[in-house]
């Protein structure tokens, strides 16, 4: 699609510098038709217009195609991360449900030390 894009904005550019060199009459009229022998002139204009609407038309339509493609991506994508996001969720789930279904173990001694135990105390 890329490659596709690239090259409808290259034949636009090649397009619009033609037009741009025929209009400053650069390239004069009377030039292009002693060079081409088919050349009419009676026509020139509507010929170039009907390529630049052409062109332009070919333009929209590559770039809706990618705005679409694109759009589908990014569809495809936020549904693999909700997909991701709800495992996670069931996952934290599963480990809170165990965490309090496990008993907890009984104390195995006081849990105060007798105060001779204590550290830093004076006998």
């Amino acid at each position: 699609m890329q490659v596709l894009r690239k090259f409808v904005l290259l034949l636009a550019m090649a397009y619009f510098l033609f037009l741009v060199l025929v209009i400053t009459n650069l390239v004069s009229v009377d030039f292009l038709d002693d060079q081409f022998t088919h050349f009419n002139r009676d026509n020139f204009y509507k010929v170039m217009m009907l390529i630049g609407a052409g062109l332009l038309g070919v333009a929209l339509a590559v770039e809706q195609s990618h705005a679409a493609f694109l759009r589908r991506r990014v569809h495809k994508l936020e549904a693999a991360t909700h997909q991701l996001k709800a495992e996670l969720f069931d996952a934290q789930q599963r480990a809170m449900t165990s965490a309090l279904n496990t008993p907890a173990p009984p104390p195995s001694g006081p849990a105060v030390p007798p105060p001779s135990a204590i550290p830093g105390e004076m006998k």
